[in-house]
């Protein structure tokens, strides 16, 4: 008995009674299934009248199934022992099988279970509950995920006990291969329409890369040409001929510059809405605009390249109809602007003593590193605070946080009255 019900939990079973079946041409009970469901529409409803003793097979079976003529069962169903003693040489030879089955035919258990985990993707607690229906079929099978597909589960086993101490080695040849590894860029464009809010931003076109578009051309010339093609011909939803108008263009500050092909936010001429020019501070190494009303650019004088140093080369975007390239080319990139472009240049000023101020000492350091460490973040805040001496790697998100909640209250005591 034991055997019988070890045998029926696992796929052995089953795959011996079906060839047993076929072989003695016993009509097996299903249990209610969609196919089921159609077979009995035929006319073999007699073979569904006794359901003692019923046995549940797979569905590859049932398939198998219907493309035979049914068989009414004139005796007695044959007892599981003959299934479970039938010779293992007895396989399914159905005439359509997937190759990941021939592959996992030629393996163990575990390796076959390893490659459907990682063929198919399956999650980690999907397997661990596979493997415990294994277990209590007796099956020899790891008991977690994480062995299963051999996980590291303790980097920290590759650190060393040597003569004085503890030793890690990483190699030369994975250092270099992380430095040089590929890093891909992807640059899409996304487009939202104004008089439905409630519409989901739409994906046109994605550009992947291991650095930016070559060409602006390339890049922008499908785009601008179908937008032109709309404005003229509209396009035709629902019976209703609608024209579509490009508004503006939304980009953070280097992809702003790019698809205006014009010089980069640190260049002297290059403010995008006045034709005030920079001056470059050489004790903060920055470059400062200092003017407030300055004369502002205009779509006209853009077109017509009136502000030297400021183009650098012609982009697609003037081909569109009805775009001002300056009004409508939106500067709002807090990220670069704010956050990354003052507060973190600020703070990175004050601490080393590169904006006409004493360098904060030590002591300085630690005295705010021990009060920002003592501010509760509020809910809103997800990245956890890094301490002053790690501002260079700070995230967008640390400097907003730093700037609108601890600025003032940490900073009061370590900056000048001036």
């Amino acid at each position: 008995m034991a055997n019988r019900n070890r045998s029926r939990k696992s796929g052995a079973f089953y795959r011996k009674a079906a060839n047993h079946m076929k072989m003695k041409n016993y009509m097996t009970y299903l249990p209610t299934h969609a196919l089921l469901q159609n077979l009995m529409k035929k006319k073999c409803s007699k073979c569904f009248s006794q359901q003692s003793n019923m046995t549940y097979l797979p569905h590859a079976l049932l398939q198998n199934l219907m493309k035979k003529k049914c068989r009414v069962v004139t005796g007695e169903l044959p007892e599981l022992s003959d299934f479970t003693n039938a010779d293992e040489s007895l396989s399914d030879t159905s005439d359509v099988e997937d190759d990941s089955v021939r592959n996992i035919d030629t393996m163990s258990i575990e390796d076959g279970l390893r490659f459907w985990a990682l063929s198919s993707n399956a999650p980690h607690s999907s397997v661990n509950m596979v493997l415990k229906l294994f277990k209590k079929a007796n099956v020899k099978v790891p008991s977690t995920a994480q062995t299963l597909l051999r996980t590291k589960r303790n980097p920290s086993s590759e650190i060393k006990e040597i003569g004085g101490g503890q030793y890690w080695y990483r190699g030369i040849t994975k250092c270099l291969l992380n430095y040089f590894r590929s890093s891909m860029q992807f640059w899409p464009i996304l487009f939202k329409i104004n008089e439905l809010p409630k519409a989901p931003v739409m994906t046109a076109a994605i550009f992947c890369g291991l650095k930016k578009p070559d060409s602006i051309d390339e890049y922008l010339g499908p785009l601008v040409n179908e937008l032109n093609l709309l404005h003229s011909n509209g396009i035709k939803i629902n019976g209703e001929l609608i024209t579509i108008t490009l508004s503006a263009i939304v980009a953070d500050t280097p992809a702003r510059a790019f698809i205006k092909g014009v010089k980069g936010h640190t260049a002297y001429a290059s403010c995008m809405k006045c034709t005030k020019n920079g001056v470059f501070n050489k004790e903060s190494k920055t470059t400062v605009f200092c003017r407030i009303n300055a004369p502002k650019k205009t779509d006209e004088g853009f077109r017509a390249d009136n502000y030297p140093g400021y183009r650098i080369i012609p982009t697609p975007l003037l081909q569109l109809a009805q775009f001002d390239m300056i009004r409508d080319i939106i500067v709002a990139d807090r990220l670069h602007l704010i956050d990354l472009g003052i507060m973190k240049r600020l703070l990175l000023g004050w601490r080393d003593g590169k904006l006409g101020i004493k360098a904060w000492n030590k002591q300085q350091i630690e005295l705010i590193d021990k009060a920002l460490d003592k501010i509760r973040q509020p809910s809103e805040v997800h990245r956890k605070q890094r301490p002053i001496k790690y501002i260079k790697y700070w995230k967008a998100s640390e400097c907003a946080f730093f700037l609108h909640y601890p600025a003032i209250a940490v900073l009061k005591d370590h900056l000048p009255q001036n």
